[in-house]
């Protein structure tokens, strides 16, 4: 038997002895590992000789640069990679050029071109690109982007120049015309529909449709997506919609999907336990035949595990939930097709077929925990940062609009100014009345502005008539959302100095 360990923090010597332990670092296996058994196994056979040969040498000449400086100039989000991991997650990225519905390989069967052989070289080194930045540079915070795009234009521009405009991580790469392109022109346009419950919502912005869009490319070739964030950034709303675009045929941004998946969600807590979560995951699943289990035929699940970083650690640090999720992980990643489970009651072991498993979480810390690597390293990172304050306009003003376009014509031109004046309000209480020991409760986030447009929206045509209906009831929502949580005096009268002056401008 082979055990795996990530430490021996809870190892006595006598364990250590007694397990023959061989320690073999990161360093010793190297980064490159992985990426030269992916050429030769995982390529599909229909790609010519002259193209996994390019691919081999971009990989091996720019894959190192490219994690050096990430571990030496850049910040990662609240999780941090493994080499490895980055050099996995560029892999699979790659693969997903292959996938059927991309229409690449019919151009590649038997290994023969239908169009010259420039033109695919010109498309594959694109991929590349686009594929080091959002594998190596996806995990980036905000600020740490603009380096590592510094460093992508600098050192890898002999490769292929990005436009001018922007930064790297503002372009995707469309495989018709073999370009590159602004994510917003891929962008679909936003439609109100006064339906649809508020919390199901979701404006498409150029960071919604790049994280559904990778999310979408790893997914296609088995492979988790992780994203992190803090609270509010709207990371599973994002991943929602995006498993449930995916789960109906027809067209998915830039291509057409099959519609196959089967989108499924656990949220986890504290107070999750492993036999909890096999239970759930279990309810999914369909026998197959003696011993395998999985999804329907032609058909694949797709199991997104909310807030995964929530579970409690046991006595010696592991997290039950998250081990069980490991072992099935570690098996589908071996096989590629098939991991498996342990049935409770009569110990028999099952395959698990046709799954994958996409993640989202928090930072560690406020009840987050940290979690074992050896989980995290199966999962493609991409950090989720705020809306800017541009987009947070698109966003509550899209919804907002739409809700006003039955109201009086006076009410629907205060669209623009109401949302302009709640993100003014929101970015003052939240950089100026900071948490302290006696007023710890004092952390705001976007859910906090979601709140207060989520009340407006509950205004009834009927039930305002004039200018001075709808701004009573704005103030009342700031105050609801935001004053109600002050505790002294001090800080509600400075809270209404900021909220009046707004109030008349409108």
């Amino acid at each position: 038997m082979i055990f795996e360990v990530e430490d021996c923090a809870v190892a006595s010597p006598a364990t250590v002895s007694r397990l023959g332990v061989v320690w073999i670092p990161p360093e010793a296996l190297g980064f490159l590992a992985f990426p030269m058994t992916w050429l030769c196994m995982y390529v599909p056979k229909e790609c010519p000789e002259e193209l996994k040969d390019l691919l081999k040498k971009l990989i091996v000449d720019n894959l190192g640069e490219a994690i050096l400086t990430v571990r030496r100039d850049c910040k990662e989000g609240g999780i941090t990679s493994a080499d490895n991991n980055l050099a996995t997650s560029l892999c699979r990225l790659l693969e997903s050029l292959f996938v059927p519905e991309r229409g690449l390989l019919p151009v590649l069967e038997n290994g023969e071109l239908n169009f010259g052989i420039e033109s695919i070289v010109e498309l594959f080194k694109r991929w590349f690109l686009f594929s080091l930045v959002w594998s190596v540079g996806g995990n980036l915070v905000d600020a740490s982007k603009e380096t590592f795009s510094e460093f992508v234009r600098e050192k890898l521009g002999s490769i292929m120049r990005f436009p001018n405009a922007g930064n790297v991580y503002d372009y995707c790469v469309d495989i018709e015309s073999k370009e590159f392109r602004l994510w917003e022109e891929i962008t679909p346009k936003f439609v109100y529909d006064k339906t649809q419950p508020y919390s199901s919502i979701l404006v498409p912005t150029k960071d919604t449709v790049r994280f559904s869009y990778l999310t979408e490319a790893f997914t296609s070739v088995n492979r988790g997506t992780l994203l992190v964030g803090e609270s509010g950034t709207g990371k599973s709303v994002i991943m929602v919609d995006c498993l449930n675009n995916l789960a109906e045929p027809g067209t998915f941004l830039t291509r057409t999907v099959p519609g196959n998946l089967i989108p499924f969600t656990i949220n986890f807590s504290a107070q999750t336990s492993s036999p909890r979560t096999q239970e759930m995951l279990e309810l999914r699943f369909e026998k197959k035949r003696k011993g395998v289990m999985g999804a329907p035929v032609n058909r694949k699940l797709v199991c997104f595990i909310d807030d995964c970083n929530m579970p409690a650690r046991e006595e010696y640090g592991a997290q039950p939930p998250i081990e069980l999720l490991r072992m099935i992980i570690d098996t589908l990643e071996h096989y590629r097709k098939h991991g498996g489970l342990y049935d409770r009651k009569k110990l028999d072991y099952y395959q698990i077929v046709d799954m994958v498993v996409v993640s989202a979480c928090g930072p560690p810390g406020g009840g987050r925990n940290f979690v074992t690597a050896r989980y995290f390293r199966h999962f493609s990172m991409l950090t989720v940062d705020a809306p800017s304050r541009s987009v947070l306009g698109v966003i509550f003003f899209s919804v907002l609009d739409g809700h006003l376009g039955m109201f009086p014509t006076e009410i629907k031109a205060l669209a623009k100014t109401t949302v302009d004046s709640s993100i003014d309000i929101y970015t003052r209480i939240s950089e100026e009345m900071l948490p302290t020991p006696a007023k710890s409760h004092y952390t705001f986030n976007l859910r906090d502005l979601s709140k207060v447009f989520q009340g407006v929206l509950s205004l009834k045509v009927n039930n305002c008539p004039d200018v001075k209906t709808f701004l009573r009831v704005w103030c009342h929502e700031n105050q609801r959302v935001f004053q109600d949580r002050l505790i002294d005096n001090e800080d509600k009268d400075q809270f209404q100095r900021w909220v009046c002056p707004h109030a008349c401008a409108c």
